[in-house]
């Protein structure tokens, strides 16, 4: 089975221009979306250049959705007339210097089929979220896409090879292969090179990435950043299969353009994402996670472990029966089902052990922390429990994040 394809992948003319390349490619839309500041200097910055940040509408923002919507997709069309130029049946494999800890994360810039792709809990094909989708954060992203003639990605989806062969093999042809770009991303983010993959590499890409395929219900890909903007393009696609049945499948929305990176690569690290329950104090908490899940302050074979911490209190608990791969799974099903009764109680996602302890200790808050998910367990955890909950690891800062960069006709 093959589930990596070629795309007819668009970049600015000035593509080697790095000065303008730097303004020209802007961070994911859901990032920064309590930093106001963040973005007025994106704006300052690109004022008067083609840039993607008018392509593409940041969170944000999100309340001028129907607003801006017709003049994003005028800015695109826009682009398509006179500042892009195609590169067809291409892949880049690309190198981001990440600010946060210097590393550099390897990618492949690449389509996939949306019907390989299934967004939903349970789903058997072969390329699944691997967390939950919030499904009301869909529809804003629909709204551009439906009258979008390209799009722009910052999906970035893990493929799983522990012995790191396809990274290998890129990094030592690289020599042979034609830049793409090569230039320093806005606002400290570090810098991206790229460089346009051979056939012959094509093929070893497709070779290694698609041997996970195999099985009753494979898993080969999973979606590591961008579900809900993923989502939303399978979404749309769907909904063109409704309107015009089997014709859509020979239409260019049918393709989604992603950035696969290998879950081994030494760039990509997991930390975890703890729970804050405001308005709830640690012992009331407590009390509860005992009386639902049985679990009590004896370290058994097996349990997981939680530290429940506030003003003045921090104890260890223990679930010894869990339902689910992870600690992240049993918590967040507890926190769910305290909240349903509770409705002056919000969880808030927090990280770092240092701010969750600070935030639990003023006023009348509950914190939860527990064993992260170390990155190797991602493919076997999706396999078990299908998509995992919201809010389940996180990949590095928000500077770390996919850029806006390549694009690809979807009409």
């Amino acid at each position: 089975m093959k589930y990596v394809y070629e795309a007819d992948i668009l970049l600015p003319k000035f593509r080697l221009d790095a000065d303008k390349m730097s303004r020209y490619a802007t961070i994911a839309c859901d990032q920064f979306t309590s930093e106001p500041e963040y973005w007025d200097q994106v704006m300052e910055i690109t004022k008067g250049e083609i840039s993607t940040v008018n392509a593409v509408l940041p969170e944000i923002y999100l309340d001028s959705l129907y607003d801006n919507k017709d003049n994003i997709i005028s800015y695109m069309e826009s682009l398509l007339s006179d500042t892009f130029a195609e590169y067809k049946n291409s892949m880049i494999y690309c190198e981001r210097t990440l600010p946060s800890n210097g590393k550099v994360r390897h990618g492949i810039i690449a389509a996939i089929d949306l019907e390989d792709y299934d967004f939903n809990k349970g789903a058997h094909l072969p390329i699944r979220s691997s967390e939950e989708t919030v499904k009301e954060r869909i529809p804003a992203r629909v709204a551009i896409r439906n009258g979008a003639p390209i799009e722009f990605s910052h999906v970035l989806m893990f493929y799983n090879d522990p012995e790191n062969r396809l990274n290998s093999y890129l990094f030592a042809h690289k020599k042979s292969f034609e830049t793409a770009y090569d230039f320093d991303l806005m606002l400290g983010s570090g810098n991206i090179k790229g460089y346009f993959i051979s056939n012959d590499a094509k093929e070893f890409v497709n070779a290694v990435i698609s041997a996970e395929g195999k099985g009753a219900s494979p898993l080969v890909m999973t979606v590591g950043d961008g579900n809900h903007s993923l989502a939303a393009a399978k979404t749309c696609y769907n909904k063109l299969k409704e309107l015009y049945g089997e014709k859509a499948k020979n239409m260019k929305a049918r393709y989604a353009t992603v950035e696969l990176v290998n879950i081994h690569d030494e760039a990509i690290e997991f930390e975890p994402i703890y729970r804050l329950i405001k308005n709830c104090s640690p012992e009331s908490f407590i009390k509860y996670f005992a009386d639902y899940c049985g679990a009590d302050e004896e370290e058994t074979e097996g349990s997981f472990e939680y530290t429940v911490t506030g003003a003045g209190v921090e104890k260890k608990i223990y679930i010894h029966h869990p339902k689910t791969a992870l600690p992240v799974g049993d918590i967040q099903i507890a926190v769910d089902e305290f909240l349903k009764s509770r409705p002056e109680c919000k969880v808030d996602y927090i990280h770092g052990a240092d701010s969750l302890r600070k935030l639990a200790s003023s006023g009348i808050n509950t914190g939860i922390m527990f064993e992260g998910m170390k990155k190797d367990e991602l493919f076997a955890a999706v396999i078990k429990d299908g998509a995992l909950p919201r809010k389940t690891f996180s990949m590095g800062e928000a500077k770390d994040k996919r850029f806006y960069l390549e694009s690809a006709r979807i009409k």
